[in-house]
């Protein structure tokens, strides 16, 4: 049992030396009544062979004064590059995206859109979202760059990914004004790729997260934010290329093609929000199908209510999936 000094202010902070393997596994950590904090380091039973080797990271125990211990691994140098990458990835997204907006060259993102969208169309108020989503990653940047925010394991996986993915939405806009589509279909699949992948690879640990920690909020929320919309605009953006240039294969009539990319697209909303139990991911796929049902009304009443009926099937199926089923803990069938 090591003893915590008395807490004075916000936090007190007791340094352990590298290596420690107590501390190993420890997130977050519940301390009783008082002002005086204790922890209890419970030793391995396991034999050793050889010395422990010292680990790489600072590891602080941060006491809060709400009783609260955080284990929190500091940056290396190293990680600290990458967290400057990642910050430098997300100015340039949204600078790129201003400037072609403030200075009109080439067309921009909604006018590439709107060309060939006669199969499936989306209200141009529904990319008024990508205002959210930049200010939520800006959150994320800037957060994960701060020297004082521990390298938890999703900053730690979810870096470089993140990198590739907004360098990829960056040059997206600039493929689309210049008209470069077959450009834009690679870019726009590739940034979700390289973003999708991980953040299921790492659902266990998205899951585990307590509802208000802040890598849900800051470091989940925008990345699966903008991974959302993205699995809506993608399939937009290959059936509009593929209707301006009549590849639409002549087997199934273009609103039947609109209809199976609503379908796939609502699938794997639900699909993922199940892996990952976050609202992030499925309010962006929701807000598009509305925006698909509010563009399409006119034009393709069927269309228009398929969208509807599957916007509303991702919002409540979202909402359900988040916050029924308890976070990290899989229901099992009777």
């Amino acid at each position: 049992r090591r003893q915590i000094a008395r807490i004075r202010g916000q936090r007190a902070v007791c340094r352990f030396e590298r290596g420690t393997e107590a501390l190993f596994g420890i997130r977050h950590l519940q301390i009783g009544g008082g002002r005086t904090a204790s922890v209890k380091m419970k030793a391995s039973n396991r034999p050793r062979q050889g010395p422990i080797e010292p680990s790489p990271f600072e590891r602080v125990l941060v006491i809060t004064a709400f009783g609260v211990a955080m284990s929190i691994v500091r940056p290396t140098p190293s990680q600290m590059t990458r967290r400057l990458v990642v910050l430098a990835a997300t100015i340039f997204a949204i600078v790129i995206g201003q400037t072609q907006v403030l200075l009109q060259w080439g067309q921009s993102p909604a006018e590439f859109a709107a060309d060939s969208d006669t199969t499936l169309k989306v209200a141009g108020y529904a990319f008024a979202i990508w205002g959210v989503i930049y200010l939520w990653l800006v959150v994320y940047a800037v957060r994960q760059a701060l020297p004082q925010t521990g390298e938890s394991v999703l900053i730690h996986r979810l870096g470089w990914p993140s990198v590739a993915a907004l360098l990829g939405i960056g040059w997206w806009v600039v493929a689309a004004a210049f008209d470069q589509e077959m450009a834009t279909i690679v870019l726009i699949f590739g940034s979700l790729a390289v973003l999708l992948i991980p953040l299921l690879a790492n659902a266990g640990a998205i899951r585990a997260l307590p509802r208000g920690d802040r890598d849900r909020w800051m470091t989940v929320w925008p990345l699966a934010m903008l991974a959302g919309w993205l699995t809506v605009a993608a399939p937009v953006n290959l059936i509009t290329v593929a209707t301006g240039n009549g590849w639409l294969p002549e087997v199934l009539s273009p609103t039947v093609w609109a209809i199976l990319a609503i379908v796939v697209v609502a699938g794997v909303a639900l699909g993922v929000t199940q892996r990952l139990r976050t609202l992030a991911y499925g309010l962006p796929i929701a807000w598009g199908l509305l925006g698909a049902f509010v563009a399409e009304q006119a034009r393709n009443p069927m269309l228009a209510y398929v969208a509807l009926a599957a916007g509303v099937t991702v919002l409540v199926g979202a909402i359900v999936l988040s916050f029924r089923l308890r976070a990290g803990v899989e229901r099992t069938t009777a």
